[in-house]
């Protein structure tokens, strides 16, 4: 099948989609470290056209203050499958791009936001690693647990693994923390890598606190000791950044 041709940096946008799944316009720019913005909406509109990426509005506000959010289309796809980066039993997922909910897309802006935030903070370290979910292979060990993104911060750190829970439903929750337990302890994990820290960021305090309270209850129950959990809310990441002073460490010491 032949499909539009596109530069080089068009190609990169392709990449960064496919790793991040949505991204608005001054994700992809800064992502580029491009200074001019409108040269990086004239790549997005050619790509539009040609039916490489699709492109979703803020319809609700009246002021058009929303960056537009960008993901693959049809051509997109086609192209990804052919490069190396690309796991290609990943790509049905892309197929439902058009119809995914704000919650999942608002997921996704916050991640290439993370990784923003951590590659100014941590970029120039030797060994400075961040995965998302479209990143990890299908024979990879993490892909079993399929965290929503996985980092580190230079080649002699520990490795860092991340959930972004939903508000409900609770028992959903309740499973992924066992999940998480289960396999840093019991798993493949530990006989190749370092214990990492894992991260929960919640929708809010409520949710915050349940999910503090279930960690102390499962790692009693089960004996646990020796993983490092901390949590904080989406609220705070927002307002100071992943390396900010966001991260509360669960004392696993339990009480009734």
């Amino acid at each position: 099948m032949n499909i539009p041709s596109i530069t080089k940096k068009q190609k990169l946008i392709l990449y960064l989609l496919y790793k991040f799944r949505f991204l608005n316009r001054v994700q992809i720019q800064t992502l580029l470290h491009h200074k001019t913005y409108n040269r990086i909406n004239a790549w997005l509109k050619d790509l539009t056209e040609k039916n490489y990426v699709g492109r979703k509005l803020e319809t609700e506000s009246e002021i058009n203050a929303v960056p537009a959010v960008y993901y693959l289309k049809n051509n997109g796809m086609q192209f990804v499958k052919t490069q190396p980066y690309c796991e290609k039993a990943y790509i049905a997922k892309l197929y439902q791009e058009d119809t995914r909910s704000k919650k999942f897309i608002a997921n996704c802006l916050l991640i290439a936001d993370i990784y923003l935030d951590l590659l100014k903070k941590c970029g120039k370290k030797s060994g400075f690693a961040f995965c998302t979910r479209s990143d990890y292979t299908l024979d990879g060990i993490i892909k079993e647990i399929f965290p929503h993104f996985v980092f580190q911060k230079g080649k002699t750190e520990p490795y860092f693994t991340a959930e972004i829970f939903p508000e409900k439903p609770r028992f959903f929750i309740l499973n992924r923390i066992k999940k998480y337990t289960t396999f840093f302890t019991a798993g493949d994990w530990i006989k190749q890598e370092k214990l990492p820290t894992i991260l929960f960021i919640c929708p809010n305090d409520e949710i915050e606190e349940y999910v503090v309270k279930k960690v102390k209850v499962v790692c009693r129950d089960e004996n646990i000791t020796g993983l490092i959990f901390q949590t904080t809310t989406q609220e705070q990441i927002k307002k100071l950044g992943i390396t900010g002073d966001v991260w509360s460490e669960v004392d696993k010491t339990y009480e009734k």
